[in-house]
């Protein structure tokens, strides 16, 4: 492979990279990319076949993850998992980086909670916790093993997670569900209508990026430890109201404000008591550039 054929992979909040650039997977037929599945539970012979084709391929391994009560604890479950990446690592991904764009981990619920494979250790675990956080502990047990599971992939190969939303009706408890302070080192793709950052989106046919109005500003979604019921509601209220008085804005994690302050005029501080002060110094150098900090929405409602 010639030097100037070598490209590099990666991805930001919203989009895989191609040397630097967005480059959004289209899997139509006539598209530019190509998803293929590879099964790697403990019970396929891992015998796969590299396709021959212009497009970039887009591996999507089938690890069984979306399926009820998935056994995290099974140690001899993982280790098979792992011989399946590895194998990917070792024999296809040296024949095929340069044509690739990334990998798919996992495609199902983002709501774990509801099908979750409790053992007494993690019952033990989750016993000082409410009902409330149930669905935080269980995506928390699966986010530990995305990340284990990765470890046996390549540095270089942009990995993804596709979240069904679709059970959810609270904006907040999407965010904080799937808040990028837990999934940092994946690029998020979601299925659902309302989510108020700009990302990949997906269903059964194909991959999109989501198209939203035109905004200068943001709203800080405070760390994940803090937002409990009631603060969910009252950040769903302050979106209901921005929405109602036609006021174009975007959600911005707090641990990633300077990531993702980009084009934003103005960012609204909801929760001032909770910002940590690494935040703090954060927006104060947003406001050195000339933005501006809101503690209140003044004459819009909030």
């Amino acid at each position: 492979m010639d030097e100037q054929e070598i490209v590099s992979l990666g991805w930001d909040h919203q989009n895989f990279l191609i040397d630097g650039k967005p480059f959004i997977p289209d899997l139509s037929e006539e598209g530019n990319t190509l998803l293929v599945r590879l099964p790697c539970q403990p019970h396929e012979d891992l015998q796969w076949t590299i396709p021959d084709t212009a497009k970039r391929l887009l591996w999507e391994f089938d690890l069984g993850l979306h399926r009820p009560f998935f056994p995290l604890e099974d140690e001899l479950h993982f280790q098979s998992l792992l011989v399946a990446l590895k194998h990917f690592s070792n024999t296809i991904w040296p024949q095929v980086k340069e044509r690739s764009l990334g990998g798919i981990l996992y495609r199902g619920s983002a709501l774990f909670g509801e099908h979750f494979l409790w053992t007494d250790s993690q019952k033990e675990q989750f016993a000082q916790g409410g009902e409330e956080s149930k669905n935080i502990f269980c995506r928390d047990a699966f986010s530990s093993y995305f990340q284990l599971l990765a470890h046996s992939l390549p540095d270089e190969m942009p990995l993804a997670l596709c979240f069904d939303m679709r059970q959810i009706s609270s904006r907040a408890e999407m965010l904080n569900l799937v808040s990028k302070e837990r999934f940092e080192h994946f690029l998020l793709m979601l299925r659902t209508n309302q989510w108020p950052i700009p990302t990949l989106c997906w269903d059964d046919r194909n991959i999109w990026v989501s198209c939203m109005p035109k905004h200068s500003l943001g709203v800080c979604l405070p760390q994940t430890i803090f937002m409990r019921k009631e603060r969910l509601l009252q950040f769903d209220q302050i979106l209901d109201r921005l929405d109602a008085e036609g006021i174009a804005f975007r959600v911005i994690y707090e641990d990633f404000l300077s990531e993702q302050w980009e084009g934003l005029d103005e960012i609204y501080v909801c929760f001032p008591d909770v910002l940590s002060l690494q935040a703090q110094r954060k927006l104060q150098g947003f406001c050195a550039a000339g933005g501006k900090v809101l503690k209140e929405v003044r004459g819009r409602g909030i």
